[in-house]
C-alpha cells in the first residue's frame, strides 16, 4: 500500500465520527425537506464506508487519491422512493439543498443503451451549501446521495448478490435470465406509476360526478362507496339522526363490510345506493329507536348505523326468515343469535304493519 493510501486510512479512523455526525445531519435535513414534497418515500438512510471496503478501493486505485477528502463516497446517503417519477422531484429538492458536483455525479438511468436493462439509479456527489444551517466545518466535504425506487433497490441487491459477488463470468443463459428479470422489474416500476395515476384519475372522476349529482352509473367499490358516503347529503343526514337516537358519536365505517351487505341485496351501482337510502331512511330510524330503546351505548360505529338501512330493506320487502338469517350471518357467526335477531326484526315488522 502506498504512503498516500496509508495516510488516508489514518485520516479515515480519525474522522470517522465526523462523517457519522455529518451523515445524521444530512439525513435529517433531507427528511425535513421531503415532508414538504408530494412523494412517497420508503426510506432515507446513511452509511459510513467500512474500513475493509476503503482498503480494497485504495488498492484498486492506488495513487488516485492524495487525502481522505478526495474520496466522495466515505459518507453515502440513500433515498428510496415508491415510484420512479418521484426520483426527479427528490433530485430537484437536493439541487436546492446542496451544492452538486456535476462532473462526478451520474444518472445511470441515462447511461443504459436502448436495448439494455439493468441497474439504474441517480447518484449525486454533494457538499454543504453556504446558506444552509450546517456548521462551517462541514463545508466542502463531499458525500454521495443515491436516489432509486424500491424496485430498483431490490434489483440492485439481487444483482450485487448474484452478479458482483461472482468470481467468474456468468454463462450466456444466466445472463439472458438476468436481463429478462431486469426488464420485468423495469416494467413493474413503470406499471406502478401508471396504476397510481389511473387510480388518482378515477377518484377525481368519481368525486366530480358525485358533486354534480351524476353518479348513478358508477360501480360500487371501496373508492366510490367511501367518497359517496362522505359526500351524499341523504346519507350524512341519516347518520346525524342515528347519532341522536343512540346518544353517541359515530366513527369511520368499514367500507368492505358495507359492500358485502350491498352485494347480498344485488346492488351494483351508486344509483342503487341512492335509491336505497331515499326509500328506507325513515324506516331504518324507526327500527333503530326500537332496538336502542332503554339501551345505554358508548360507541356505535358508522357501519352499525348503515346496517340499519339494510334492516329496513328486509322489513320493507318480503324476505323469508331463512333469508334474513342468511343476511345476518354476514356479521353474526352464531346461528342462534342471528336467528334471534331475525325473529325480532320480523316481530317489529308485524307490529308496524298492525299499526298502519
Amino acid at each position: 500500500m502506498s504512503p498516500s493510501a496509508s495516510l488516508i486510512l489514518l485520516e479515515y479512523n480519525e474522522y470517522k465520527s465526523f462523517y457519522q455526525s455529518l451523515g445524521m445531519i444530512v439525513r435529517e435535513l433531507i427528511r425535513e425537506e421531503i415532508e414538504k414534497l408530494d412523494v412517497h418515500i420508503v426510506s432515507v438512510t446513511h452509511r459510513i464506508k467500512e474500513e475493509e471496503s476503503l482498503k480494497r478501493k485504495l488498492s484498486l486505485k492506488d495513487g488516485k487519491y492524495d487525502t481522505l477528502y478526495d474520496l466522495t463516497d466515505i459518507l453515502g446517503v440513500r433515498i428510496i422512493t415508491m415510484y420512479s417519477d418521484e426520483i426527479d422531484k427528490v433530485a430537484e429538492m437536493l439541487q436546492r439543498l446542496f451544492i452538486i458536483d456535476w462532473k462526478n455525479s451520474v444518472d445511470k438511468r441515462k447511461t443504459l443503451g436502448i436495448r439494455e436493462f439493468g441497474y439504474v439509479s441517480l447518484h449525486y456527489i454533494c457538499s454543504i451549501n453556504n446558506t444552509s444551517k450546517f456548521f462551517k466545518n462541514y463545508e466542502g466535504i463531499r458525500f454521495e446521495i443515491q436516489i432509486r425506487t424500491q424496485m430498483q433497490h431490490i434489483w440492485s441487491e439481487i444483482n450485487h448478490d448474484i452478479g458482483y459477488k461472482s468470481d467468474f463470468t456468468l454463462p450466456t443463459s444466466c445472463m439472458r435470465s438476468f436481463s429478462r428479470l431486469a426488464s420485468l422489474m423495469e416494467i413493474a416500476d413503470a406499471m406502478a406509476c401508471d396504476l397510481r395515476n389511473e387510480i388518482s384519475d378515477y377518484l377525481k372522476s368519481v368525486s366530480e360526478k358525485i358533486r354534480s349529482d351524476n353518479a348513478d352509473d358508477i360501480e360500487i367499490n371501496r373508492v366510490s362507496i367511501i367518497e359517496y358516503s362522505n359526500s351524499n347529503d341523504t346519507i350524512q343526514n341519516y347518520l346525524d339522526e342515528f347519532e341522536k337516537i343512540c346518544r353517541t358519536n359515530r366513527i369511520a365505517f368499514d367500507a368492505d363490510f358495507f359492500i358485502k351487505n350491498l352485494d347480498w341485496f344485488g346492488m351494483k351501482t351508486l344509483g342503487d345506493v341512492r335509491l336505497l337510502f331515499e326509500r328506507d331512511c325513515a324506516l331504518a330510524l324507526e327500527y333503530a329507536k326500537h332496538v336502542f330503546a332503554g339501551m345505554s351505548t358508548e360507541i356505535v360505529t358508522t357501519s352499525v348505523a348503515l346496517r340499519f338501512i339494510f334492516n329496513a330493506e328486509l322489513i320493507a320487502k318480503n324476505y323469508s326468515l331463512e333469508q334474513i338469517i342468511s343476511f345476518y350471518s354476514i356479521a353474526i357467526r352464531d346461528k342462534e343469535r342471528a336467528r334471534t335477531r331475525a325473529l325480532d326484526l320480523l316481530e317489529f315488522k308485524k307490529n308496524t304493519q298492525a299499526t298502519l
